[in-house]
């Protein structure tokens, strides 16, 4: 597969620390979070095979030129409408989560709706960027930041101040019943991949799949899971760590290195948590910019062969994302996040089944124009 996939795929699996996803497993790790992870896993590497081999069907085309091909025009607006809601949803939620992250640790007397408004400003230049040039941007960030990330892990693993007690004493409630919202909150990781409703455009010829390299994908994937739910146990204790807000923050807070004029980690993991924070969120709502922008209805809406749905977008993301962040708390941000974290796996479910749909679609249409 293009190099560029897989910056896709590994973009969620490092932005999962950022996410709220620590804390909700934390929350319920006594009520079957771990059993929920492994599950999650198994259904990820699942997905990631599936939605992969679809795209690789119809290189050079996204989800929403398939769907208008093979659907009807009633069937296919709505939906591309809802895949755009999903996604902007996604960002949104991002973008919020990093806002209460910097409030609590580098601005506290600052408001939250000022922190959105000043990330909103670099945020939108993305929204002006072609699919291509954000993918290269990607790839840049991503060499940057993957070292120094590898380095503090490394150092979160070897160091004295690890617990290894508390953390095998989290393994003892692996038979608890599997919760639902742990679920959702461990799958989301994997959900880069489907970024491919978008990005499968700028694979304009067919991939190799090689089920060995999607294997490597999904071990890398545990590892990742595994080192997000067991080191922080190892650093804050396993019965205190549900009251934390941001604990893995608060763990890499436990270590010092020397590294120029830095000797706190807690701050070299703010700055890479923002560069990956802002690759996430650009992503995101470029996907959801760019469906936004295949409906039917608004292919219309161009002045001087300027397509007009880049500035609306962009106007409805800053109405929407400072009247949510003047308004939302944070204990409200986390209740709002759990529903949307339990509707993505059965949204998904059903985006599998659109797929095969389509699929199913391609190939009889094949049969009957050979026949």
């Amino acid at each position: 597969m293009s190099r560029y996939f897989y910056y896709i795929v590994i973009l969620e699996f490092v932005g999962g620390v950022i996410t709220i996803t620590p804390s909700l497993l934390f929350d319920v790790s006594k009520e079957g979070a771990l059993i929920s992870i492994l599950i999650a896993l198994l259904a990820g590497g699942v997905f990631i095979y599936f939605t992969t081999r679809f795209f690789n069907q119809f290189p050079g085309l996204g989800f929403p030129e398939l769907l208008q091909l093979h659907t009807p025009k009633w069937v296919a607006s709505p939906l591309l409408i809802l895949f755009s809601l999903v996604w902007f949803t996604i960002g949104l939620k991002t973008l919020i989560n990093y806002a209460f992250l910097l409030k609590r640790f580098l601005t506290p007397q600052l408001q939250l709706n000022w922190i959105v408004f000043t990330l909103l400003l670099f945020i939108s230049f993305s929204f002006f960027m072609q699919s291509k040039k954000l993918l290269y941007t990607l790839e840049i960030i991503l060499l940057i930041n993957l070292p120094l990330i590898i380095y503090i892990i490394g150092i979160l693993y070897g160091n004295q101040g690890l617990e290894w007690d508390y953390v095998q004493k989290s393994i003892m409630y692996i038979y608890n019943t599997p919760n639902f919202l742990a679920f959702s909150a461990s799958f989301l990781i994997f959900l880069g991949t489907a970024n491919l409703v978008i990005f499968n455009r700028e694979f304009k010829q067919k991939q190799k799949i090689k089920v060995l390299s999607l294997l490597n994908l999904v071990l890398l994937g545990t590892g990742i899971m595994f080192t997000i739910y067991f080191i922080p146990f190892g650093y804050n204790g396993f019965d205190r760590i549900q009251y934390m807000s941001f604990p893995w923050l608060l763990t890499t807070d436990s270590i010092k290195v020397a590294i120029a004029f830095l000797e706190r980690v807690m701050y070299i993991f703010l700055f890479l948590n923002l560069s990956i924070a802002f690759l996430s969120i650009n992503i995101t709502w470029h996907v959801s910019m760019e469906i936004f922008k295949s409906t039917v209805s608004l292919k219309e809406l161009k002045w001087k062969q300027i397509n007009l749905g880049t500035y609306l977008f962009t106007l409805l993301v800053w109405i929407v994302s400072l009247l949510v962040s003047s308004y939302v708390s944070e204990s409200q941000f986390l209740i709002y996040s759990s529903y949307l974290l339990k509707f993505l796996p059965p949204f998904f479910f059903v985006f599998l089944t659109i797929c095969w749909f389509i699929s199913w679609r391609y190939k009889h249409e094949v049969i009957l124009k050979t026949n």
